[in-house]
């Protein structure tokens, strides 16, 4: 687990290893809360990390002219010797009718989460195996 949190906290390196991110800008953190844009293939994003206790990371975005938002949860915990159970929980918010469409047919609801989870676990030299569940 502490690996894991490692690598999460550790923003400016995420392009080294996430699919599609190309750039990581740290931005003036209010607060203590670590707050950083992303230049990703759909462009900018504004994120802030709004809850840190090290067995679990809240993200949430920004940006307020964006055309969604939300947060995404990651919970990890010790799961046998030398393994990890990493859940990641997107509370999502599609604004705009036009991307709400495209997340549907185009991209894929879950695309983005997907690929997030098999990149962590490429970063941390894993294989990965992706389980949709059900909302508690």
């Amino acid at each position: 687990p502490s690996e894991v949190h490692a690598v999460l906290r550790d923003v400016r390196r995420a392009p080294e290893w996430r699919t599609g991110l190309k750039q990581v800008e740290v931005l003036d953190s209010a607060a203590g809360v670590l707050s950083w844009r992303e230049a990703t293939s759909f462009g900018p994003l504004e994120l802030a990390m709004i809850e840190d206790s090290g067995s679990r990371v809240v993200n949430r975005v920004r940006d307020p002219d964006g055309q969604f938002g939300g947060r995404w949860i990651f919970e990890f915990e010790a799961a046998g010797d030398a393994a990890t159970l990493v859940t990641i929980t997107e509370e999502g918010e599609v604004y705009s009718p036009l991307f709400r469409g495209m997340s549907r047919y185009v991209f894929g609801h879950y695309g983005n989460l997907e690929r997030y989870a098999h990149d962590l676990a490429k970063r941390l030299g894993e294989d990965s195996r992706v389980e949709r569940v059900a909302q508690r």
